[in-house]
């Protein structure tokens, strides 16, 4: 509510604090009858729908969110370091986060740049397993030697990882001593200048 209020300006908009609860569902379920609102996520169909229900004591049954984040390449929540990962980074332009019509909002000037220039020297994208086992807890992504990423949230086999761009075209990639690929997500256009190491 203080970071609300600070944008608020001289907005005539009155900030309170409800129990509540979000709730997700996979595509082929219904959101709870009770819902105070809802809506298909619009950032991939196969995301679901997402629902606010009143009271604290809601529990949300959606076991299969994450796994559904990994398998589509879309960051959730704990992948976005907040004050840390540009909004191009989790591949917001591509997922009905970013306008570039809109007027001002808080870091336009660094997103529009960024865009604009082809400067993404980072993107958030979905690795899996190569030798098939599990991927470790934790780890730092290495091509030729060389540290091009970190790993963000991940299942078994299947995982989201910050990669540098030198990353994205390379057949190498190494979680700690573990083989990985990298999966590009059919939703997302290959940048122009991914295949372009140059100023990196």
């Amino acid at each position: 509510m203080k970071s609300l209020r600070r944008f608020r300006l001289r907005a005539d908009v009155e900030i309170e604090l409800l129990d509540g609860a979000i709730m997700t569902g996979a595509p082929d379920t219904s959101p709870p009858e009770n819902a105070i609102i809802q809506a298909l996520d619009p950032r991939h169909p196969s995301l679901g729908w997402r629902a606010i229900v009143s009271g604290s004591s809601a529990v949300n049954h959606d076991t299969t969110l994450l796994t559904r984040h990994l398998h589509i390449g879309v960051p959730s929540d704990e992948d976005i370091a907040p004050g840390q990962t540009l909004v191009l980074e989790a591949n917001m332009d591509h997922l009905h986060g970013v306008s570039w019509t809109k007027g001002c909002y808080l870091g336009q000037e660094v997103t529009a740049r960024t865009h604009y220039r082809g400067l993404i020297r980072k993107r958030i994208l979905p690795i899996i397993s190569a030798d098939e086992r599990p991927l470790p807890d934790e780890g730092i992504i290495t091509s030729k030697g060389q540290n091009v990423g970190e790993l963000r949230s991940h299942i078994g086999q299947h995982g989201l990882a910050q990669l540098h761009r030198k990353a994205w075209t390379a057949s190498d990639l190494m979680l700690t001593d573990r083989p990985i690929k990298l999966v590009w997500p059919d939703w997302l256009p290959k940048d122009e200048d991914s295949h372009d190491e140059q100023g990196t």
